[in-house]
């Protein structure tokens, strides 16, 4: 995403852990990209119960989910916060900065489906909050038996969502304004 269409607000969309963290990792991980200089970011822990941050700028702090963690980023800096736990996820963690910032997510070897070894590399530039639009459609993969998986999150208190014009609407969602 080109720097003029960066944002300031971010809700992380990365695929969660799909291992045990004993016998391998699968680690999700969110990298935020300072654009400008003295750029003050807050990450915000969303996850699952499972899932912690060990905070090694800080003598190795643990983050669990709803914990924040601060960085001040100069142009091209890269913060890259990743998940230390069996079956963690980085889904729904807030990234909310005073200027611009490219926020970029991923996991470097997932199992797509989860049981299914694959290794796969997912990596994702995420959209900042303003450029999010009210309707998304989703159109099935051909030749595919089985229907591509969705991370749906809500930036706004109400938000309904809708599969085959059916109300979907979650009784809670990951983050919320």
């Amino acid at each position: 995403i080109p720097s003029h269409a960066l944002g300031k607000q971010y809700i992380v969309s990365s695929y969660r852990e799909t291992a045990d963290f004993v016998s391998q990792s699968l680690t999700p991980y969110v990298s935020i990209v300072g654009v400008y200089d003295k750029t003050q970011v807050t990450f915000s822990f969303g996850g699952n119960p499972e899932s912690i941050i060990i905070d090694a700028d800080h003598g190795d702090r643990v983050i669990q989910p709803g914990g924040t963690m601060t960085a001040t980023l100069n142009r091209g800096d890269d913060w890259l916060i990743a998940t230390e736990a069996a079956y963690s996820d980085l889904g729904g963690s807030m990234v909310r900065a005073n200027k611009p910032v490219a926020v970029i997510s991923g996991n470097h070897c997932a199992d797509v489906p989860t049981g299914v070894a694959a290794c796969d590399v997912l990596i994702e530039q995420e959209y900042p909050m303003t450029s999010w639009g009210r309707k998304y459609h989703v159109t099935p993969i051909g030749g595919r038996k089985i229907s591509s998986e969705l991370r749906l999150f809500a930036k706004e208190v109400g938000t309904h969502f809708y599969r085959d014009y059916q109300n979907e609407t979650q009784d809670q969602a990951y983050w919320v304004n």
